[in-house]
């Protein structure tokens, strides 16, 4: 996927984002393997949410957003390091911000500060 953005093959890359989401959305991890898959699921959603920014397709990209931020939440509550999480709900916040979303930002920066809040 970053590869077809970096020759500016939008669409192309958004067919490769789809196609990571199928198949993660179609495999069940095991017990000890759910928060890296929730962490995962996490980045390809994040993903989507910008390749169908970049297609114009908000309604799409507001979803895998909003998805997107249930998914972090996940993986910080099964063990992924919570700064990590933390950082990426805010890089989601900023880009939301940035897409005049601003209601989906306060949620992902709210998300941002319980995980971090969950740390101390």
């Amino acid at each position: 996927c970053t590869e077809l953005i970096a020759v500016h093959r939008v669409v192309e890359a958004a067919d490769a984002n789809q196609a990571a989401l199928d198949v993660m959305r179609a495999y069940s991890p095991p017990p000890d393997g759910a928060a890296e898959y929730h962490w995962i699921l996490a980045f390809v959603l994040f993903e989507r949410f910008r390749r169908q920014l970049a297609l114009e397709q908000a309604d799409l990209a507001i979803s895998a957003a909003v998805e997107s931020i249930e998914q972090f939440r996940q993986a910080a509550a099964q063990g992924i390091d919570t700064p990590s999480v933390a950082d990426q709900l805010r890089q989601l916040s900023i880009e939301l911000t940035a897409a005049h979303h601003p209601t989906e930002a306060a949620d992902a920066n709210q998300a941002a500060l319980d995980v971090a809040a969950a740390v101390t």
